[in-house]
């Protein structure tokens, strides 16, 4: 009897043997359809992130280079600012030693140079010859 139950078992495993073949190959199939998908995905989307990541880089670039010309002109304006100021304490000087040879007082010559008075009551005794400040002691 078991004997027999078994063959009928067998009988039938055989008979849908081709089926069960058929359904595990389909079944194969549909896995290594799906990893090819997930695969290509997965290609498509680090070459989008590369390309953002070139463009990102480039940006950076772009600005640093921006950065760079930025500094060079800030220190070329720097060096002109300081040569306008000097001329310009030049220039004041020039023009209070001028008018302190013209024998105008230290105030007046402080007002029209935009030298302090004391400045000028310096760059007065600097221009005095040595004998008379020798007096003046």
């Amino acid at each position: 009897m078991v004997g027999e139950v078994l063959m009928l078992v067998n009988e039938s495993l055989a008979a849908y043997s081709g089926l069960i073949s058929a359904a595990l190959i389909l079944m194969n199939l549909a896995f290594i359809a799906a990893f090819i998908q997930m695969r290509a995905h997965s290609v498509r989307k680090r070459a989008i992130m590369n390309k953002q990541l070139q463009m990102s880089n480039s940006g950076v670039m772009g600005v640093g280079e921006r950065v760079l010309h930025l500094e060079k002109q800030l220190t070329l304006l720097s060096k002109q600012q300081q040569e306008l100021n000097d001329s310009h304490v030049e220039l004041a000087c020039g023009r209070a030693r001028s008018m302190l040879n013209q024998g105008l007082s230290d105030e007046t010559v402080a007002a029209s140079s935009g030298l302090s008075v004391a400045e000028v009551s310096l760059m007065k005794m600097m221009q005095q010859p040595s004998h008379q400040l020798d007096r003046a002691s």
